[in-house]
């Protein structure tokens, strides 16, 4: 990730020079810049593993899944270990892989389509739900303004996401739609799950450990 901050830096600085901006322009520029390409490389490389094992779009429909999650359930405090490629690789592939493996079993051979899918779903959904309201957003370390009043605005954005997404995958449920079903559904469970202190806190030292912090 050197080179992309690298370019990110260069960037913002031509940026701030040819806009005449201070340094603090120049900083937010930089940051932006750098989450931008930083995201554009890790999914480059997510989703050719993915592609070379198989699984490349339940792994494309869980990360988009997981992106919206993430920010609309206060992804800020994923800022402490964001920056690990392996840990992103390890979290998508996972996922692409859990989604896609559900999707086999589910699919019989008879085409027909069974309860199994349907009891996923439900389980994912009371889970994520519970998750939302107890857990959403995790607290974080570093200071946030007006975090009391978007603790608040986090937690309901994602109840009405997790609610919304039980009734978009309700009104859509067919075998045809299953690998994509399942692949959101995979994603939402993964994200809130890592909400739940005792998670959020194992991922942060796994992230620590992978960088070596």
């Amino acid at each position: 990730m050197r080179l992309v901050s690298a370019i990110a830096y260069k960037w913002a600085a031509a940026i701030a020079d040819r806009f005449n901006q201070n340094n603090s322009w120049k900083r937010s520029f930089y940051y932006w810049i750098r989450l931008f390409f930083g995201t554009l490389v890790k999914m480059a490389i997510i989703l050719g593993i993915a592609a070379l094992l198989d699984v490349f779009w339940p792994t494309f429909y869980c990360a988009v899944t997981y992106g919206i999650v993430k920010v609309i359930s206060g992804g800020i405090h994923y800022r402490s270990f964001g920056r690990s490629i392996l840990l992103s690789v390890m979290l998508f592939i996972t996922m692409g892989v859990v989604a896609d493996t559900f999707n086999y079993i589910y699919t019989p051979f008879d085409d027909t389509l069974t309860k199994g899918p349907y009891i996923y779903v439900w389980i994912s959904f009371v889970f994520s739900l519970l998750c939302a309201i107890v857990f959403v957003p995790v607290k974080v370390r570093h200071r946030v303004k007006f975090w009391n009043y978007l603790r608040y605005i986090y937690k309901v954005l994602t109840v009405a996401f997790v609610s919304y997404a039980m009734y978009y995958t309700l009104n859509i449920f067919s075998l045809d739609n299953l690998r994509y079903i399942l692949s959101i559904w995979t994603a939402i469970v993964f994200e809130l799950a890592a909400s739940i202190p005792l998670v959020y806190y194992s991922v942060v030292k796994l992230n620590q450990i992978l960088n070596y912090k």
